[in-house]
């Protein structure tokens, strides 16, 4: 084997061409004499000096522990430049995996034109240092929610005929699952396993089941509706497959009380590099194809996995928490947002960065109007729409100048935006106490089209103030369907534990939901637009009837530990089937067909 200068300075010129470092590669050219080097038109993909890297520190930990004489379950991460040193104080050794990195061609190492001139407009861009996430109150809000509250259990009367599930504080690690009205419980074992829990009545059929090992968001796949990925503060994803779930559902033979049961699934899990002590996964998509997974960490990584669970793409150029990532409505482009103040545009089909933009203050969300143009919210109280095509001739990756519109008027951190599903309003929530709706005359021309030309200066106030709410808006949701006079209708949830359904065009409060007596985080609509479902502090599943305005149904994680709901998602294909994160790396998952309440009124066709 043999190593000689000329390649490593060929290899660092591409990684400095390929980080957007024009005046070091140009130095590194000049110096090394790379014009004349035998590798001048030697092709190399991009990322190659990465790869070869992140080849080395796979066999240096083979090395390492080969050397030890034993398979020791280290997870203590490999660096090119600090000493090793194994730590065995985690639990999962499968977080340790590096994922390789992507691949991808590039062109031949040296461009020539006209002979000996070089073209040394590249649209690479240099790479940002990865920093430790900051304690910002902002991410906090984001990532996790007042993780000490008490869980009141105050509401759990002889009604509830679900179980519940109490960590044992005795005994880390394990969870009991305790039967109230038959005084049962049973233990196993807090690992890659599922609870069946089931009523009384019914000790073959229930409508929820716990999956133990996760506790962030929660969205199914678009596509393949029996696919549900989840996210966790252990630096994994899983994405889980319900009907391998049903199959040890139905082949469970080792219950030890037919008041539950508890097996083992099957799930994929995607390892995240552990680049702090707690990376959380921040943020979940899928793509509209469903075939690819972006995930987004407070260690400032994105990365989009194959849905088999391998990685398609890896990329550290935040310096911040990442909040939010989305797929374009064609699943061309991806967003990320991050409290750097940064949201990055890739083209996931080149894996390459498209474009940065950079933002007023720390990105706290985003949403996509159309392929090409996309609005995100900042702590500084205002929503900027962009276009991710620049308008200038020689296109430029760092921008700050290509904001169409700036829509003003909250007067607290704007929490969400979303577009409703023709994408002629846009609706947003704030800590204000408010949320506020803008229309499409506000960026759209005579003929309908989306205006492309930048507008940074003039800023546009609401068409819509909807205002009731005593405190924080945190989330909300288009109904996907209109209501029986045709009003399109828009569900805020509040810290102020109501949940409301409002007429998006003239404001009017249409419903108040006030069943929680704490703050509500989440609210998801089922596929029909008729159900509506909260997530709330207080531990309890509420489930509304849109045209009735009453609860159908409540479900209470119960026992101190367990709540409060983080997120909640309804199963876009088919509906018959809601998850929710709960704390203590719980979730659950609820079979709505299993529900009398639901069954009986049910109009959507079941394809899971």
């Amino acid at each position: 084997m043999r190593i000689s200068a000329d390649e490593i300075n060929c290899l660092i010129y591409a990684y400095l061409q390929d980080s957007g470092f024009e005046h070091s590669s140009y130095a590194l050219r000049n110096e090394a004499r790379l014009d004349f080097s035998q590798h001048a038109n030697t092709p190399l993909r991009r990322g190659e000096l990465v790869d070869l890297l992140s080849k080395a520190l796979l066999y240096t930990e083979v090395e390492t522990h080969w050397n030890m004489g034993q398979n020791l379950n280290c997870n203590a991460p490999f660096s090119l430049v600090l000493p090793h040193k194994c730590s065995f104080n985690t639990t999962d050794p499968e977080t340790n995996k590096t994922p390789s990195p992507y691949q991808s061609t590039r062109p031949e190492l040296f461009s020539y034109t006209n002979g000996t001139t070089y073209n040394t407009t590249s649209t690479a861009q240099k790479r940002k240092a990865s920093s430790a996430p900051s304690e910002d109150s902002r991410a906090e809000k984001k990532i996790c929610v007042n993780e000490d509250v008490a869980l009141s259990t105050e509401k759990i009367t002889e009604k509830d005929e679900t179980k519940k599930v109490i960590l044992n504080d005795e005994e880390p690690g394990v969870i009991d699952v305790v039967n109230d009205k038959l005084g049962v419980s049973n233990r196993v074992e807090d690992t890659e396993h599922l609870t069946h829990t089931t009523s009384q009545n019914d000790s073959s059929s229930s409508p929820v089941v716990l999956l133990h090992g996760h506790g962030a968001e929660v969205p199914w796949n678009p596509v393949y509706s029996d696919l549900l990925a989840t996210g966790s503060k252990d630096a994994t994803t899983r994405i889980w497959s319900w009907q391998n779930i049903k199959l040890k559902l139905q082949n469970n033979t080792n219950n030890l009380n037919p008041q539950f049961q508890t097996v083992y699934p099957d799930s994929l899990l995607l390892s995240h590099t552990k680049e702090f002590d707690q990376p959380d996964i921040t943020s979940l998509d899928w793509s509209p194809d469903g075939n690819l997974l972006a995930t987004g960490s407070s260690d400032s990584a994105l990365r989009i996995w194959n849905r088999d669970g391998n990685a398609y793409m890896i990329q550290t150029r935040h310096s911040g928490s990442i909040v939010s990532v989305q797929f374009s409505p064609n699943g061309n482009f991806l967003l990320s947002a991050g409290l750097d103040g940064i949201v990055c545009v890739w083209n996931v089909i080149s894996r390459i960065l498209h474009v940065e933009f950079h933002i007023e203050s720390k990105c706290l969300d985003i949403d996509w109007l159309d392929d090409s143009t996309f609005v995100t919210c900042s702590s500084s109280q205002n929503i900027q729409m962009v276009s991710i095509y620049p308008d200038d001739a020689f296109r430029t990756i760092v921008r700050s100048d290509q904001t169409l519109r700036t829509f003003v008027g909250h007067t607290g951190e704007i929490n969400q935006v979303k577009f409703n599903e023709d994408r002629s309003l846009l609706a947003s929530c704030s800590d204000d106490t408010t949320a506020r709706i803008w229309t499409s005359e506000t960026w759209t021309d005579a003929n309908g089209s989306v205006i492309t030309i930048p507008d940074p200066s003039t800023t546009y106030e609401a068409k819509v103030i909807l205002v009731g709410h005593t405190n924080s808006v945190g989330a909300i949701q288009w109904c996907p369907s209109k209501d029986a006079d045709s009003r399109t209708i828009l569900a805020t949830c509040s810290f102020d534990g109501t949940a409301r359904l409002w007429d998006a065009l003239n404001g009017s409060c249409l419903r108040i939901f006030s069943d929680s007596s704490q703050p509500l985080f989440s609210i998801t609509f089922d596929p029909t637009g008729r159900y509506l479902a909260t997530g709330s502090e207080d531990g309890y599943l509420y489930v509304y009837d849109k045209t009735t305005g009453k609860t159908a149904w409540r479900w209470p994680t119960s026992g101190p530990g367990v709540g409060p709901i983080y997120d909640v998602n309804w199963q876009k294909i088919g509906g018959s089937h809601l998850a929710m994160c709960l704390k203590s790396k719980l979730v659950a998952v609820v079979d709505t067909k299993a529900i009398p309440e639901f069954s009986n009124n049910y109009h959507i066709t079941i394809d899971v």
